[in-house]
């Protein structure tokens, strides 16, 4: 695993900590009517922050941020003088003395060592602690609603990386991505490797963090655990309409409940929440970049399936053993852990066939029929078998 150098850590620390002062006051600043010479304060920090990418590498971080309100005059900044902001000053650097590189490397200069900033890295700490959350609570709904045995079993690594060049087509919480790969050595291993375009990191892109990280652990890394023999088979790692969309709108749903019971010490909840809410909105737009376009349509295609297959599953609950929500998640799971790229899309062609587009009494009838099946059997194949003509 790798993560971010020691400089652009800097640079993410420093904005990070700006973003998190700032926000806290912002409320209070437009009560008093000073927007704008707190925006003036607020770019100001940002843009130093982003300087410290120039410092020199055996500068620690430590120090780098304690440069960053080093002899600030906020009145020659901002024009303007109130408690406010001295306020967010001393939030900020209350913010950046918690960061100390001492505490995880003995070394009088941080070595950049992987497994010390993956394991104790004050510097990516936010990033860390949601990955965390987001894998326990991946680890705990796999395992409350499939059958297998070998989720324990997954090991999932965390790294981050710079990226230059966010797309253009998202308007949302643009700085940040996230993509997971499985490493051919050992078995059963995925690594999530968070995307940020640091000099340009911003608060909806910190806010979109805890759901891009939930979505590549319920969506990916334990994709296709059930297949493993020698590896997991590489179709059943492949992204589709089922994996980036059908899982994604259940993601949402797992977020949702999870947001209701973690409150982060460094944004806002309901932002958080605001945000997330429209950057999926925003995935949905039209693009002109052909492979973003795919991309696109995967999410549109398996969200509308999810929706309209839980559901159906709510209006003929009477059908069914168990309740709509509980199967809906054993379903997702089981397609997730168990299914291939080809298998898992042709079930979701199936479900918009019958639920979105014919809505035949037959059809509707045959689906019922497939997903009492199901359910005795727990086999897979019951749902996807040929439709009666």
């Amino acid at each position: 695993m790798e993560h971010l150098s020691l400089n652009w850590r800097k640079v993410l620390c420093a904005r990070i900590a700006v973003l998190s002062a700032t926000q806290k006051w912002w409320p209070d600043v437009r009560v008093k009517e000073l927007d704008g010479a707190f925006d003036v304060l607020e770019r100001h920090l940002l843009l130093r922050a982003s300087s410290l990418e120039q410092s020199a590498d055996q500068e620690t971080l430590t120090k780098a941020l304690g440069n960053l309100v080093h002899e600030l005059n906020i009145g020659a900044i901002t024009g303007a003088s109130d408690p406010l902001f001295d306020a967010t000053l001393e939030s900020l650097r209350h913010s950046l003395s918690q960061i100390d590189c001492t505490q995880c490397s003995a070394a009088p200069t941080c070595p950049g060592n992987p497994q010390i900033v993956a394991h104790h890295g004050k510097c990516i700490d936010f990033f860390r602690r949601w990955f965390i959350i987001a894998l326990q609570e991946s680890q705990a709904w796999h395992v409350a609603h499939s059958t297998s045995q070998l989720i324990d079993q997954v090991t999932v690594d965390f790294s981050t990386s710079y990226f230059a060049n966010p797309p253009d087509s998202l308007n949302v919480a643009r700085h940040v991505s996230a993509k997971t790969t499985f490493p051919d050595n050992p078995l059963f291993h995925s690594e999530v490797k968070l995307l940020l375009n640091v000099p340009e990191f911003e608060l909806e892109s910190l806010a979109a963090c805890p759901y891009i990280l939930l979505h590549e652990l319920i969506c990916h890394a334990f994709q296709g655990t059930r297949r493993a023999t020698t590896n997991r088979d590489r179709r059943s790692r492949e992204i589709d309409s089922f994996s980036e969309g059908w899982m994604d709108w259940l993601t949402f749903r797992i977020f949702l409940d999870l947001m209701s019971r973690h409150k982060s010490q460094d944004i806002d909840t309901p932002l958080v929440s605001e945000t997330v809410s429209r950057y999926r909105a925003a995935r949905q737009g039209r693009v002109s970049d052909v492979a973003e376009q795919r991309h696109r349509a995967f999410f549109s295609i398996g969200e509308q399936a999810a929706q309209v297959f839980h559901a159906f599953l709510n209006s003929n609950s009477a059908a069914f053993s168990a309740g709509a929500d509980e199967l809906f998640y054993k379903i997702s799971f089981q397609w997730s852990l168990d299914g291939d790229s080809t298998e898992r899309t042709r079930f979701v062609t199936l479900v918009r066939q019958i639920l979105q587009f014919e809505r035949k009494p037959d059809k509707l009838s045959w689906l019922r029929n497939a997903v009492k099946k199901y359910e005795i059997s727990g086999e897979l194949r019951d749902l996807v078998k040929e439709l009666p003509n």
